[in-house]
Protein backbone atom coordinates (compact mmCIF):
# COMPACT_ATOMS: atom_id res chain seq x y z
CA UNK A 1 0.00 0.00 0.00
CA UNK A 2 2.74 2.03 0.82
CA UNK A 3 4.91 1.60 -2.26
CA UNK A 4 1.91 2.57 -4.39
CA UNK A 5 1.03 5.68 -2.54
CA UNK A 6 4.62 6.63 -3.17
CA UNK A 7 4.98 5.73 -6.87
CA UNK A 8 1.27 7.87 -7.71
CA UNK A 9 2.83 10.98 -5.31
CA UNK A 10 5.84 10.46 -7.79
CA UNK A 11 4.12 9.70 -10.72
CA UNK A 12 2.18 13.04 -9.97
CA UNK A 13 4.98 15.23 -9.27
CA UNK A 14 7.07 14.33 -12.71
CA UNK A 15 3.67 14.47 -14.64
CA UNK A 16 3.42 18.08 -13.50
CA UNK A 17 6.77 19.39 -13.59
CA UNK A 18 5.79 22.27 -16.04
CA UNK A 19 3.36 23.97 -13.17
CA UNK A 20 5.63 23.21 -10.42
CA UNK A 21 8.50 25.17 -12.57
CA UNK A 22 6.01 27.81 -13.56
CA UNK A 23 4.93 28.56 -9.68
CA UNK A 24 8.76 28.17 -8.24
CA UNK A 25 10.00 30.54 -11.12
CA UNK A 26 6.68 33.19 -9.91
CA UNK A 27 7.71 32.82 -6.28
CA UNK A 28 11.24 33.68 -7.29
CA UNK A 29 10.32 36.88 -9.05
CA UNK A 30 8.16 38.42 -6.17
CA UNK A 31 11.08 37.30 -3.67
CA UNK A 32 13.21 39.68 -6.39
CA UNK A 33 10.85 42.45 -5.92
CA UNK A 34 10.02 41.99 -2.33
CA UNK A 35 14.27 42.17 -1.87
CA UNK A 36 14.89 45.17 -4.00
CA UNK A 37 11.97 47.03 -2.28
CA UNK A 38 13.38 46.44 1.08
CA UNK A 39 17.10 46.99 -0.42
CA UNK A 40 15.88 50.56 -1.50
CA UNK A 41 13.73 51.53 1.43
CA UNK A 42 16.73 50.94 4.09
CA UNK A 43 19.16 52.78 1.57
CA UNK A 44 17.02 55.52 1.04
CA UNK A 45 16.05 56.15 5.19
CA UNK A 46 15.41 58.46 6.31
CA UNK A 47 15.44 60.73 3.33
CA UNK A 48 12.31 58.37 1.64
CA UNK A 49 9.21 59.77 3.58
CA UNK A 50 6.55 56.95 4.81
CA UNK A 51 3.87 58.05 2.15
CA UNK A 52 6.69 57.21 -0.45
CA UNK A 53 7.21 53.96 0.94
CA UNK A 54 3.58 53.71 1.12
CA UNK A 55 2.91 53.91 -2.83
CA UNK A 56 6.39 51.69 -2.39
CA UNK A 57 4.52 48.38 -1.46
CA UNK A 58 1.30 49.17 -3.02
CA UNK A 59 3.26 49.39 -6.39
CA UNK A 60 5.51 46.11 -5.37
CA UNK A 61 1.91 44.45 -4.12
CA UNK A 62 0.12 45.14 -7.18
CA UNK A 63 3.25 44.01 -9.79
CA UNK A 64 3.27 40.71 -7.70
CA UNK A 65 -0.66 40.62 -8.19
CA UNK A 66 -0.43 40.85 -11.68
CA UNK A 67 2.63 38.44 -11.95
CA UNK A 68 0.81 35.31 -12.75
CA UNK A 69 -1.89 36.85 -15.32
CA UNK A 70 1.14 39.16 -17.14
CA UNK A 71 3.79 35.93 -17.16
CA UNK A 72 0.84 33.61 -18.82
CA UNK A 73 0.17 36.51 -21.03
CA UNK A 74 3.82 37.37 -22.21
CA UNK A 75 4.65 33.44 -22.50
CA UNK A 76 1.32 32.67 -24.98
CA UNK A 77 2.65 35.57 -27.44
CA UNK A 78 5.97 35.30 -27.31
CA UNK A 79 5.81 31.34 -27.89
CA UNK A 80 3.13 32.16 -30.81
CA UNK A 81 3.96 35.29 -31.98
CA UNK A 82 7.93 35.56 -32.02
CA UNK A 83 10.04 33.13 -31.33
CA UNK A 84 10.58 31.39 -27.81
CA UNK A 85 12.36 33.58 -25.59
CA UNK A 86 15.71 33.20 -24.11
CA UNK A 87 15.53 35.08 -20.88
CA UNK A 88 16.35 32.13 -18.43
CA UNK A 89 18.58 32.73 -15.45
CA UNK A 90 18.73 29.36 -14.27
CA UNK A 91 17.95 26.48 -16.46
CA UNK A 92 17.30 22.53 -14.86
CA UNK A 93 17.70 20.15 -17.70
CA UNK A 94 15.32 17.28 -17.29
CA UNK A 95 15.20 13.73 -19.31
CA UNK A 96 13.59 13.64 -22.64
CA UNK A 97 10.92 11.36 -21.44
CA UNK A 98 9.79 13.24 -18.50
CA UNK A 99 9.50 16.37 -20.73
CA UNK A 100 7.60 14.59 -23.20
CA UNK A 101 4.86 13.65 -20.32
CA UNK A 102 5.07 17.06 -18.38
CA UNK A 103 5.82 20.17 -20.50
CA UNK A 104 3.90 18.67 -23.83
CA UNK A 105 0.50 18.70 -22.04
CA UNK A 106 -0.09 15.11 -21.96
CA UNK A 107 -0.37 15.96 -17.50
CA UNK A 108 -4.21 17.03 -18.82
CA UNK A 109 -5.04 13.45 -19.20
CA UNK A 110 -4.65 12.53 -15.71
CA UNK A 111 -7.64 14.60 -14.44
CA UNK A 112 -5.70 17.00 -11.95
CA UNK A 113 -6.45 20.01 -13.01
CA UNK A 114 -10.24 20.07 -11.91
CA UNK A 115 -9.21 19.08 -8.17
CA UNK A 116 -6.04 21.60 -8.54
CA UNK A 117 -8.84 24.39 -9.29
CA UNK A 118 -11.36 22.93 -6.92
CA UNK A 119 -8.57 23.57 -4.08
CA UNK A 120 -7.78 26.72 -5.25
CA UNK A 121 -11.21 28.32 -5.17
CA UNK A 122 -12.18 26.59 -2.00
CA UNK A 123 -8.86 28.13 -0.01
CA UNK A 124 -9.94 31.37 -1.88
CA UNK A 125 -13.24 31.48 -0.24
CA UNK A 126 -11.45 31.87 3.18
CA UNK A 127 -9.67 35.44 2.60
CA UNK A 128 -12.75 36.26 0.68
CA UNK A 129 -15.22 35.52 3.33
CA UNK A 130 -13.07 37.53 6.14
CA UNK A 131 -13.74 40.30 3.79
CA UNK A 132 -17.50 40.03 3.90
CA UNK A 133 -17.22 39.76 7.31
CA UNK A 134 -15.26 42.78 7.63
CA UNK A 135 -17.57 44.79 5.18
CA UNK A 136 -20.97 43.44 7.28
CA UNK A 137 -19.43 45.06 10.16
CA UNK A 138 -18.56 47.85 8.79
CA UNK A 139 -22.68 48.31 7.73
CA UNK A 140 -23.60 47.29 11.59
CA UNK A 141 -21.68 50.31 12.86
CA UNK A 142 -22.49 52.42 10.17
CA UNK A 143 -26.60 51.57 10.57
CA UNK A 144 -26.38 52.25 14.62
CA UNK A 145 -24.06 54.98 14.47
CA UNK A 146 -25.24 58.45 15.91
CA UNK A 147 -24.26 61.15 13.54
CA UNK A 148 -25.61 64.03 16.11
CA UNK A 149 -22.17 65.47 16.41
CA UNK A 150 -22.01 68.98 18.02
CA UNK A 151 -21.27 72.02 16.09
CA UNK A 152 -17.70 72.58 17.28
CA UNK A 153 -16.20 69.15 16.58
CA UNK A 154 -17.81 69.89 12.97
CA UNK A 155 -16.15 72.84 12.82
CA UNK A 156 -12.83 71.26 13.91
CA UNK A 157 -13.11 68.53 11.57
CA UNK A 158 -13.57 71.42 8.56
CA UNK A 159 -10.80 73.51 9.32
CA UNK A 160 -7.94 70.77 9.77
CA UNK A 161 -9.82 69.12 6.08
CA UNK A 162 -9.42 72.54 4.82
CA UNK A 163 -5.90 72.27 5.57
CA UNK A 164 -5.39 69.15 4.41
CA UNK A 165 -6.82 70.10 0.86
CA UNK A 166 -9.19 67.62 1.09
CA UNK A 167 -11.67 68.80 -0.97
CA UNK A 168 -14.70 66.06 -0.35
CA UNK A 169 -16.86 66.34 2.36
CA UNK A 170 -16.09 63.58 5.66
CA UNK A 171 -18.67 63.02 8.02
CA UNK A 172 -18.17 62.15 11.84
CA UNK A 173 -20.08 60.29 13.67
CA UNK A 174 -20.28 58.06 17.26
CA UNK A 175 -20.98 54.39 17.70
CA UNK A 176 -21.08 52.20 20.73
CA UNK A 177 -19.96 49.11 18.90
CA UNK A 178 -16.37 50.09 18.43
CA UNK A 179 -13.62 50.80 20.99
CA UNK A 180 -11.14 52.64 18.74
CA UNK A 181 -11.76 55.79 16.41
CA UNK A 182 -11.77 54.38 12.31
CA UNK A 183 -12.68 55.13 8.53
CA UNK A 184 -14.18 54.03 5.94
CA UNK A 185 -16.02 55.17 2.92
CA UNK A 186 -14.24 56.76 -0.43
CA UNK A 187 -16.93 58.98 -2.03
CA UNK A 188 -18.24 59.37 1.48
CA UNK A 189 -15.75 59.17 3.67
CA UNK A 190 -16.82 58.75 7.42
CA UNK A 191 -14.58 58.87 10.64
CA UNK A 192 -16.56 57.04 13.63
CA UNK A 193 -15.58 57.55 17.47
CA UNK A 194 -16.37 55.56 20.10
CA UNK A 195 -19.23 57.21 22.30
CA UNK A 196 -16.60 57.46 25.16
CA UNK A 197 -14.39 59.57 22.96
CA UNK A 198 -13.56 62.23 25.87
CA UNK A 199 -14.22 65.49 23.16
CA UNK A 200 -13.06 67.46 25.96
CA UNK A 201 -9.45 66.96 24.80
CA UNK A 202 -9.32 69.61 22.31
CA UNK A 203 -5.57 68.12 21.41
CA UNK A 204 -6.98 64.71 21.46
CA UNK A 205 -9.34 65.35 19.16
CA UNK A 206 -7.26 67.05 16.81
CA UNK A 207 -4.91 65.01 16.57
CA UNK A 208 -7.06 61.70 15.90
CA UNK A 209 -9.10 63.78 12.69
CA UNK A 210 -5.72 64.51 11.22
CA UNK A 211 -4.75 61.04 11.49
CA UNK A 212 -8.27 60.12 10.38
CA UNK A 213 -7.96 62.84 7.51
CA UNK A 214 -4.70 61.52 6.38
CA UNK A 215 -6.55 58.27 5.63
CA UNK A 216 -8.91 59.52 3.38
CA UNK A 217 -6.53 61.99 1.68
CA UNK A 218 -4.93 58.80 0.32
CA UNK A 219 -7.76 56.61 -0.44
CA UNK A 220 -6.84 53.99 2.00
CA UNK A 221 -10.03 52.55 2.40
CA UNK A 222 -10.46 51.37 -1.44
CA UNK A 223 -6.91 50.79 -1.62
CA UNK A 224 -6.62 48.51 1.20
CA UNK A 225 -9.95 46.65 -0.22
CA UNK A 226 -8.58 46.34 -3.80
CA UNK A 227 -5.20 45.32 -2.60
CA UNK A 228 -6.79 42.48 -0.26
CA UNK A 229 -8.76 41.30 -3.32
CA UNK A 230 -5.44 41.09 -5.07
CA UNK A 231 -3.71 39.12 -1.84
CA UNK A 232 -6.67 36.57 -1.78
CA UNK A 233 -6.60 36.01 -5.46
CA UNK A 234 -2.71 35.06 -4.66
CA UNK A 235 -3.01 33.45 -1.60
CA UNK A 236 -0.57 30.72 -2.78
CA UNK A 237 1.74 33.38 -2.42
CA UNK A 238 3.43 34.13 0.90
CA UNK A 239 5.14 37.37 -0.74
CA UNK A 240 2.10 38.88 -1.76
CA UNK A 241 0.71 39.05 1.96
CA UNK A 242 3.91 40.56 3.06
CA UNK A 243 3.53 43.40 0.97
CA UNK A 244 -0.04 43.92 2.28
CA UNK A 245 1.16 43.94 5.70
CA UNK A 246 3.75 46.36 5.37
CA UNK A 247 1.51 48.74 2.57
CA UNK A 248 -0.95 48.72 6.00
CA UNK A 249 2.11 49.50 8.07
CA UNK A 250 3.31 52.23 6.25
CA UNK A 251 -0.06 53.93 5.78
CA UNK A 252 -0.66 54.00 9.47
CA UNK A 253 3.26 55.41 9.75
CA UNK A 254 2.00 58.35 7.54
CA UNK A 255 -1.02 59.10 8.70
CA UNK A 256 0.91 59.54 12.47
CA UNK A 257 3.47 61.74 10.59
CA UNK A 258 1.16 64.13 9.05
CA UNK A 259 0.06 64.19 12.68
CA UNK A 260 3.53 65.14 13.70
CA UNK A 261 3.90 67.48 11.20
CA UNK A 262 1.02 69.65 12.72
CA UNK A 263 1.54 69.32 16.37
CA UNK A 264 5.01 68.29 16.54
CA UNK A 265 4.62 66.64 19.94
CA UNK A 266 5.63 62.83 19.62
CA UNK A 267 5.80 61.76 23.62
CA UNK A 268 2.07 63.68 23.61
CA UNK A 269 0.58 61.84 20.19
CA UNK A 270 2.28 58.44 21.18
CA UNK A 271 0.70 58.58 25.38
CA UNK A 272 -2.58 59.56 23.67
CA UNK A 273 -2.09 55.97 21.18
CA UNK A 274 -1.26 54.27 24.77
CA UNK A 275 -4.76 55.55 26.05
CA UNK A 276 -6.58 54.48 23.45
CA UNK A 277 -5.75 51.49 23.31
CA UNK A 278 -6.27 50.83 26.95
CA UNK A 279 -9.90 51.74 26.97
CA UNK A 280 -10.68 49.24 24.34
CA UNK A 281 -8.22 47.33 22.29
CA UNK A 282 -8.84 44.09 24.31
CA UNK A 283 -12.80 44.21 23.22
CA UNK A 284 -11.64 45.68 19.35
CA UNK A 285 -12.47 42.92 16.19
CA UNK A 286 -10.33 44.97 13.60
CA UNK A 287 -12.36 45.24 10.91
CA UNK A 288 -10.12 44.56 7.09
CA UNK A 289 -11.88 47.01 5.59
CA UNK A 290 -11.81 50.21 7.24
CA UNK A 291 -8.93 51.86 8.74
CA UNK A 292 -8.61 51.67 12.78
CA UNK A 293 -6.53 53.94 14.33
CA UNK A 294 -5.18 51.24 16.74
CA UNK A 295 -4.83 47.38 15.38
CA UNK A 296 -2.78 44.97 18.13
CA UNK A 297 0.08 44.36 15.74
CA UNK A 298 1.16 47.58 15.16
CA UNK A 299 1.02 49.22 18.58
CA UNK A 300 4.53 48.91 19.93
CA UNK A 301 6.06 49.43 16.08
CA UNK A 302 4.24 53.14 15.40
CA UNK A 303 4.97 53.83 18.90
CA UNK A 304 8.67 53.12 18.14
CA UNK A 305 8.19 54.84 14.59
CA UNK A 306 6.73 58.09 16.80
CA UNK A 307 8.98 58.40 19.34
CA UNK A 308 12.41 57.64 16.77
CA UNK A 309 11.72 58.60 13.42
CA UNK A 310 13.09 62.17 12.75
CA UNK A 311 9.85 64.11 10.95
CA UNK A 312 11.96 67.21 10.33
CA UNK A 313 14.30 64.80 8.14
CA UNK A 314 11.60 64.45 5.90
CA UNK A 315 10.26 67.42 5.72
CA UNK A 316 13.31 68.54 3.73
CA UNK A 317 14.56 67.52 0.60
CA UNK A 318 13.47 63.69 -0.18
CA UNK A 319 14.59 61.13 -2.98
CA UNK A 320 11.83 61.06 -5.59
CA UNK A 321 9.47 58.16 -5.36
CA UNK A 322 9.81 58.04 -9.51
CA UNK A 323 12.84 56.25 -9.85
CA UNK A 324 11.95 53.32 -7.30
CA UNK A 325 9.06 52.88 -9.60
CA UNK A 326 10.73 52.84 -13.07
CA UNK A 327 12.96 50.30 -11.78
CA UNK A 328 10.85 48.25 -10.05
CA UNK A 329 8.21 48.49 -13.53
CA UNK A 330 11.37 47.75 -15.31
CA UNK A 331 12.46 44.71 -13.53
CA UNK A 332 8.62 43.42 -13.71
CA UNK A 333 8.49 43.70 -17.38
CA UNK A 334 11.79 41.74 -17.76
CA UNK A 335 11.35 39.23 -14.99
CA UNK A 336 7.44 38.29 -16.59
CA UNK A 337 8.75 38.47 -20.09
CA UNK A 338 11.43 36.08 -19.02
CA UNK A 339 12.23 33.22 -16.55
CA UNK A 340 14.63 33.53 -13.33
CA UNK A 341 14.10 29.28 -13.18
CA UNK A 342 13.06 27.23 -16.22
CA UNK A 343 12.92 23.37 -17.46
CA UNK A 344 15.05 22.63 -20.02
CA UNK A 345 14.34 19.50 -22.87
CA UNK A 346 17.48 17.46 -23.14
CA UNK A 347 16.57 17.11 -26.72
CA UNK A 348 17.56 20.92 -27.46
CA UNK A 349 21.20 20.79 -26.11
CA UNK A 350 24.25 19.22 -27.98
CA UNK A 351 24.65 16.43 -26.19
CA UNK A 352 26.46 12.82 -26.06
CA UNK A 353 25.03 9.48 -25.39
CA UNK A 354 26.30 6.74 -22.61
CA UNK A 355 28.87 4.94 -23.77
CA UNK A 356 30.11 1.80 -22.40
CA UNK A 357 33.88 1.89 -22.28
CA UNK A 358 34.80 -1.29 -20.04
CA UNK A 359 33.17 -4.75 -19.43
CA UNK A 360 33.84 -7.89 -17.99
CA UNK A 361 32.53 -11.19 -19.35
CA UNK A 362 30.96 -13.42 -16.55
CA UNK A 363 32.55 -16.27 -15.43
CA UNK A 364 29.89 -19.38 -16.10
CA UNK A 365 28.95 -20.94 -13.53
CA UNK A 366 30.65 -24.58 -13.34
CA UNK A 367 26.48 -25.97 -12.00
CA UNK A 368 25.12 -24.85 -14.57
CA UNK A 369 27.95 -26.00 -17.27
CA UNK A 370 27.14 -29.59 -15.30
CA UNK A 371 23.31 -29.05 -16.16
CA UNK A 372 23.85 -27.84 -19.78
CA UNK A 373 21.66 -24.81 -18.91
CA UNK A 374 21.62 -21.40 -20.58
CA UNK A 375 19.52 -18.14 -19.53
CA UNK A 376 20.10 -14.24 -18.87
CA UNK A 377 20.27 -11.80 -16.53
CA UNK A 378 18.79 -8.45 -16.94
CA UNK A 379 19.60 -5.41 -14.31
CA UNK A 380 18.81 -1.94 -14.41
CA UNK A 381 20.82 0.59 -12.63
CA UNK A 382 21.98 4.25 -12.17
CA UNK A 383 25.55 5.34 -13.51
CA UNK A 384 26.87 8.72 -12.37
CA UNK A 385 28.52 11.80 -14.24
CA UNK A 386 31.47 9.75 -13.41
CA UNK A 387 30.84 6.93 -15.75
CA UNK A 388 30.83 4.25 -12.68
CA UNK A 389 27.54 2.16 -11.75
CA UNK A 390 26.05 2.96 -8.10
CA UNK A 391 25.50 0.01 -6.22
CA UNK A 392 22.53 0.88 -4.28
CA UNK A 393 20.61 1.42 -7.44
CA UNK A 394 21.46 -1.79 -9.35
CA UNK A 395 17.81 -4.10 -9.46
CA UNK A 396 17.61 -7.47 -10.77
CA UNK A 397 14.95 -6.94 -13.55
CA UNK A 398 14.86 -10.77 -14.68
CA UNK A 399 16.26 -13.43 -14.63
CA UNK A 400 16.43 -16.98 -16.16
CA UNK A 401 16.26 -19.94 -14.79
CA UNK A 402 15.88 -17.82 -11.37
CA UNK A 403 19.21 -17.25 -8.89
CA UNK A 404 21.43 -19.26 -11.52
CA UNK A 405 23.01 -16.78 -12.91
CA UNK A 406 23.35 -13.60 -10.67
CA UNK A 407 26.16 -13.53 -8.59
CA UNK A 408 28.20 -14.44 -11.58
CA UNK A 409 26.65 -11.35 -13.25
CA UNK A 410 26.78 -8.93 -10.73
CA UNK A 411 30.41 -10.20 -10.22
CA UNK A 412 31.23 -8.94 -13.66
CA UNK A 413 28.66 -5.56 -13.73
CA UNK A 414 30.66 -4.15 -10.56
CA UNK A 415 33.51 -3.38 -13.23
CA UNK A 416 31.47 -1.93 -15.98
CA UNK A 417 33.07 1.72 -17.06
CA UNK A 418 30.58 3.80 -18.94
CA UNK A 419 31.94 7.20 -20.78
CA UNK A 420 29.27 9.57 -18.95
CA UNK A 421 26.40 11.18 -20.78
CA UNK A 422 27.13 14.98 -21.68
CA UNK A 423 24.14 17.47 -22.02
CA UNK A 424 25.11 21.08 -22.62
CA UNK A 425 28.93 20.43 -22.38
CA UNK A 426 28.20 18.94 -18.84
CA UNK A 427 28.50 15.31 -17.68
CA UNK A 428 24.81 13.98 -15.96
CA UNK A 429 24.08 10.99 -14.30
CA UNK A 430 21.75 8.66 -16.09
CA UNK A 431 18.75 6.45 -14.56
CA UNK A 432 17.28 3.15 -15.46
CA UNK A 433 20.05 1.96 -17.54
CA UNK A 434 19.44 -1.67 -18.45
CA UNK A 435 21.99 -4.59 -19.65
CA UNK A 436 21.46 -8.28 -20.23
CA UNK A 437 23.99 -10.90 -19.84
CA UNK A 438 23.05 -13.75 -21.86
CA UNK A 439 24.65 -16.76 -20.93
CA UNK A 440 25.08 -19.82 -23.88
CA UNK A 441 26.97 -23.00 -24.43
CA UNK A 442 28.40 -22.82 -27.31
CA UNK A 443 30.15 -26.22 -28.82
Amino acid sequence: MLNELTSLIVTQFLSHLAELAFLFDLLLKSLLLVVIAKYYEKATSPFFSNSQKRNLWLTVLLLIGMLPIVALANHYMLNNVHAAPNLKLVTVLIPAEIVDMSISGKYYTTGIAKPLLTLYLVVLLIPLGRLVRSLKQIWLIHTKACFDTPPEVLKTLNRLRAELGIARAVRIATSDFHSSPMTYGTLRPTIVLPSSFFFDDKHLLENVLIHELGHIKRLDHITYIVCYLMAALNWFNPFVWICLKQLGLESEYACDNEVLRHRNRPTEFAGQLLSIARRGLEKQRHALACRAIITRGELSLRIDNILNNNIGLQQGKTHSSLFPGIMLFSLFVLTSSGKIFALGNERDYISEDLRLIYSEIPKYPESAILKGATGFVQFSFRVDEFGRIEPQSIVLRQSEPFLLFEESSLAALSSFVFAPRIVNGKRVATSNVQYTFEFEIRI
